[in-house]
């Protein structure tokens, strides 16, 4: 069947993201520290385009506070984190590497692409016109076009069109005729022929890139209700991609790539495995999808050691790119696959190199031309950096928490007599734009459970019917730990895992002894992880507290309160030219209970 656009369709801003974070540019500033700031522009616009629960019930300046105090952290760990050099590390070097690559790419777009597109005034009128007229059609198609233009020539001898149809395996699909709107079509000559057929006429064959096609008109409907479709923007990507093909099909004419087939043998070969493993476990994702992740991919780079990363992978001329760097690139892209064979998963890994490379010459194209330095590039891997290398940080210092056995004996004792045993309602994503329609979703009434039950990526979840049952907390880690501080019903997200993203509802909690009957076996291995990141927090903490004396931050509480923000929160992605996305802002996880004591111990000091 020809591509249609989806009819519901998915309402994605298209960020440009120019923000630029200084001081000449936006003078009300929210917060000081060192010798940065946080403008009242950068904070509004993290603040509405990171997901959370809220509507206009909430506190917004609470929310308000909330979110300062947790870009506040990030910014202090990565201002500390540059300081000691690890914005030079290999590691984020690496990491931020394809992210950089994108900006580059979308700023070469804009100029080749975006800036040419015009639209004529007649052309708008048309589309307008169109948007209020429904077609009806049947449709013969084949990707054989000697058959499709058989088809045709049976037609204009006089054979019926429902007749040649209902022998055809596209009549299946038919059972009703398809009903095509303005801006459901891909290719705008096809939409051309349909609206300038007559009913009770077909069409000559039309070619897509789906094969070739022959539409029977059978009425046109005119309708009155409010078409919401915006015409210019159907218009624009249509033109957009007239253009974009062009330049594509101009610049890589001619380029011929090399990669070593040896290495790539290697990681095809790892990669192989690594799914394999992961499909007998059943570690399947709601879409079906058996994925490699960044955690999986980047344990290649430990495998394959450094004599084989710094050999050239990709053989461009004038220089090579290395294999580490295209390991690092999988691991940001991610790999997934429904079918397992040896011979899809190679497809699949080298559809990955090809991309790879396309990219990479895009991006050769660009730095050439200077786009490396262009404010937008320069603005957005800023405020990468510093999320990327705050994270870093505090994984490093998650390395120095040392607990005894002593300690680890202790707590079990304490955990193994009375305990508490929580059930919530679980969704675990990697995908945002899921997380912002589920909190959509339950502020208009429904349950996080039945969204769980559809949607998480975890199985046990899905097959539970959106729980967990009663299990300990410390099994759960972090979003036990925070599932205690709730009331039942209380719905908590979404925060940072590191499988992608959790949204949680507290149901119930059940208080259990040595007298009652056990309902969950105690886990020993739960506790001591349980007690660690106990351990773990309170070192995040001292941290935190020596990083706000050390940088001296200062909150203007007036322009904080006057800053207005939309109590709606919305996550967008920020579509990139010539391919790709990513998410409009970094997201900031949640971690705010740290200010309110820090200030208070502030307060209490003589």
């Amino acid at each position: 069947m020809i591509t249609l656009r989806n009819t519901k369709i998915l309402l994605i801003i298209l960020l440009l993201l120019s923000l630029s974070i200084n001081a000449q540019k936006v003078n009300k500033k929210v917060v000081s520290f060192g010798n940065e700031i946080i403008t009242q522009e950068e904070f509004r616009f993290r603040f509405e385009l990171t997901p959370r629960l809220g509507d206009s019930s909430f506190d917004i300046d609470s929310l308000k506070k909330e979110f300062l105090a947790s870009l506040l952290a990030e910014k202090l760990w990565a201002k500390e984190a540059e300081g000691l050099g690890f914005d030079t590390l290999e590691v984020i070097k690496y990491a931020l590497k394809p992210i950089e690559k994108l900006f580059i790419k979308d700023a070469l777009y804009k100029i080749e692409i975006s800036d040419k597109i015009k639209l004529k005034n007649e052309e708008i009128i048309r589309a307008n016109a169109r948007k209020s007229i429904t077609l009806k059609v049947l449709i013969l198609n084949s990707v054989d076009s000697v058959e499709i233009f058989s088809l045709h020539t049976s037609l204009l001898k006089g054979a019926k069109f429902d007749s040649l149809l209902y022998v055809r395996p596209e009549s299946e699909s038919q059972q009703q005729q398809v009903e095509i709107k303005f801006g459901q079509l891909v290719e705008q000559y096809v939409e051309d022929t349909l609206y300038n057929l007559k009913p009770g006429n077909f069409s000559t064959p039309q070619k897509t890139e789906n094969g070739w096609f022959i539409f029977y008109l059978t009425d046109k409907i005119k309708s009155t209700a409010d078409d919401k479709t915006k015409v210019e923007d159907v218009l624009t990507e249509r033109k957009a991609r007239i253009i974009g093909t062009k330049y594509l099909r101009n610049f890589f004419k001619g380029v011929t790539i090399y990669t070593d087939r040896e290495l790539f043998t290697l990681l095809l070969k790892n990669v192989q495995s690594e799914i394999k493993r992961k499909s007998r476990i059943k570690e399947i994702k709601q879409s079906g999808d058996i994925c490699l992740d960044e955690s999986d991919i980047t344990k290649f780079v430990a495998l394959f050691g450094k004599e084989k990363l710094d050999l050239p992978f990709v053989k461009l001329n004038d220089s090579p790119v290395s294999f580490r760097e295209f390991i690092y690139t999988l691991s940001f892209d991610g790999l997934c696959v429904k079918d397992t064979s040896d011979e899809a998963i190679s497809y699949r890994l080298d559809q990955n190199v090809r991309k790879f490379i396309q990219t990479e010459l895009l991006v050769r194209e660009g730095i050439k031309r200077g786009l490396r330095n262009s404010p937008d590039v320069k603005n957005n891997m800023e405020m990468w950096r510093t999320n990327y290398t705050s994270q870093l940080l505090r994984n490093r210092y998650a390395d120095s928490v040392i607990i005894s056995e002593e300690e680890y004996d202790t707590e079990i004792r304490k955990k193994s007599g009375n305990r508490i045993l929580i059930n919530l309602a679980l969704l675990e994503t990697d995908n945002l734009e899921l997380i912002d329609k589920t909190l959509n979703d339950i502020q208009k009434g429904k349950s996080l459970s039945s969204i769980a039950s559809e949607k998480s990526n975890n199985i046990i979840i899905r097959n539970n019917n959106g729980f967990t049952g009663f299990v300990s907390p410390e099994s759960l880690g972090e979003i036990g730990k925070i599932a205690l501080t709730l009331e039942n019903g209380q719905v908590y997200g979404p925060i940072k895992t590191k499988e992608g993203y959790s949204l949680f509802e507290l149901i119930n909690k059940l208080e259990e002894n040595d007298s009652t009957l056990r309902t969950a076996p105690i886990n020993i291995d739960d506790i001591k992880i349980s007690h660690y990141q106990k351990k773990l927090e309170e070192v995040f903490l001292k941290k935190t507290y020596q990083l706000a004396d050390k940088y001296n931050f200062s909150i203007d509480q007036k322009i904080l309160k006057e800053t207005k923000v939309s109590s709606i929160p919305m996550f967008t992605h920020r579509v990139i030219g010539f391919g790709g996305r990513i998410a409009a802002y970094p997201y900031t996880t949640p971690w705010y209970n740290w200010i309110d004591k820090y200030l208070k111990m502030k307060k209490e000091l003589p």
